[in-house]
């Protein structure tokens, strides 16, 4: 890859510049993929596949990252009576442990948009890194039917 200077003259030069020697062939740069997810630093974001893994540490993160979606659940049944069902998410990992992407696969549930809000944003701070780059976890929540005067199940 050749350097190019570039400098400011005051006075106008006089003849014109040698021209610029051909540039050497190369390939063109691959774009990677777009993703509508918001740039949070360095990671594999753009990956079209993630082959990362998670360690214990990386799994009890997401565990416990997990329970707290419940919350989310009881405050749904505050507002609308009787909902259970399945909700699967989709959260990329990037290869520094920012939430890169949090999608809900499956809805299987009659809920609201601020439900699926509250699910998507317990997941968007950071995890433990994954190891060896991005990482792709499928997360099945269930929410089963809650009694009224009953204790939500653990």
């Amino acid at each position: 890859m050749g350097v190019v200077l570039v400098g400011c003259a005051v006075d106008r030069p006089t003849a014109a510049p040698p021209p610029a020697p051909a540039p050497l062939a190369s390939p063109a740069p691959i774009e990677p993929e777009k993703t509508d997810a918001p740039a949070l630093g360095p990671q594999t974001c753009d990956a079209v596949a993630c082959r990362g893994s998670a360690d214990d540490t990386l799994r009890t993160a997401i565990r416990n990252r997990g329970q707290t979606a419940y919350r989310c659940y009881d405050e749904l049944r505050a507002r609308l009576a009787g909902r259970s069902g399945r909700v699967s998410l989709l959260v990329r990992i990037g290869s520094s442990g920012n939430v890169c992407r949090t999608e809900a696969l499956e809805k299987a549930i009659e809920a609201d948009d601020e439900f699926y809000q509250c699910l998507t944003s317990r997941f968007a701070s950071s995890f433990p890194p994954p190891t060896g780059g991005c990482l792709d976890v499928a997360l099945p929540l269930d929410f089963p039917r809650v009694d009224a005067g009953a204790p939500p199940p653990d």
